[in-house]
């Protein structure tokens, strides 16, 4: 069976309007769960990143450190975390997560939506994911 695309409006309150999905979390085992958790689509960061505190609610246990380049080439060291993540419509993925302290929302990065088809359609603020 073939899942229909899920539609998701982009966020008007940024300026631009950003494209966000909707996603629930836990941890791998399936325990733990926050649901409809706002999180930003960010096709230019290579790894999904959560808010430190996400990661501390879930009760998530660091894996390992690793060092990631960001904008400008600053270098910065990340905890990174599994997790299950799920948005909303789609199947379920265990992703390792990078955690930031100064991130407000999760960022959905490429190594997740690689595994879905996507079209942002900027002109009618909306994204479509399936």
């Amino acid at each position: 069976m073939i899942a229909m695309p899920v539609t998701f409006r982009y966020v008007t309150a940024e300026s631009p309007p950003a494209p966000y999905v909707l996603v629930s979390v836990g941890r791998p085992d399936g325990t733990t769960l926050l649901l409809d958790v706002p999180a930003k689509v960010d096709c230019g960061a290579d790894r999904t990143v959560f808010p430190t505190q996400l990661a501390t609610q879930l009760k998530l246990e660091e894996v390992e450190r690793r060092e990631f380049e960001g904008l400008g080439g600053q270098r910065v060291t990340m905890s990174i975390f599994h997790v299950l993540l799920t948005i909303r419509g789609c199947s379920a993925v265990q992703v390792a997560v990078a955690g930031n302290d100064s991130e407000p929302h999760i960022l959905i990065g490429r190594d997740v939506l690689n595994l879905f088809r996507i079209v942002l359609d900027g002109p009618n603020a909306k994204l479509e994911i399936g």
